[in-house]
């Protein structure tokens, strides 16, 4: 089981893997206020798993941290990213609209300059009577 500072952010991200295989949390230099990288090793391949939280009331410096987060983990891995999380943005991924706020505009382009893609394409978050959403 591998947690961020739970002393620092208390809702907290956690990440369980299998304890057969080979992995460590790595620690990078970044500003973005919830986040966790794992890497797992197996005998052919290194794959970098990223779980990231951004709050809908994060502030434009941590909205920033998140896109260079993001930008620096796929330079760095390229080809073995996981990236996921809830960023609590309001983007419709089912069809072309362009969202109207700048922090979700930003982190379209960040996607786009890295050629990652939303894979969600169901509601994965309902609760009671709240309209089903798809976290980004």
């Amino acid at each position: 089981m591998y947690q961020n500072d739970f002393e620092k952010f208390p809702r907290g991200i956690i990440v369980y893997v299998d304890c057969r295989l080979k992995s460590k949390q790595l620690f990078l230099n970044f500003k973005a206020v919830e986040h966790l990288i794992i890497e797992i090793q197996s005998k052919y391949a290194r794959l970098v798993l990223t779980a990231i939280y951004r709050s809908p009331s994060s502030t434009e410096e941590n909205n920033k941290a998140v896109n260079d987060l993001i930008t620096d983990l796929y330079s760095r891995h390229r080809g073995y990213n996981i990236i996921v999380g809830d960023f609590s943005h309001h983007i419709d991924w089912s069809n072309d609209i362009k969202p109207t706020d700048r922090s979700s505009q930003q982190f379209i382009k960040t996607m786009q300059d890295n050629f990652l893609s939303q894979h969600i394409t169901h509601p994965t978050r309902v609760r009671g009577q709240n309209e089903p959403h798809i976290l980004d």
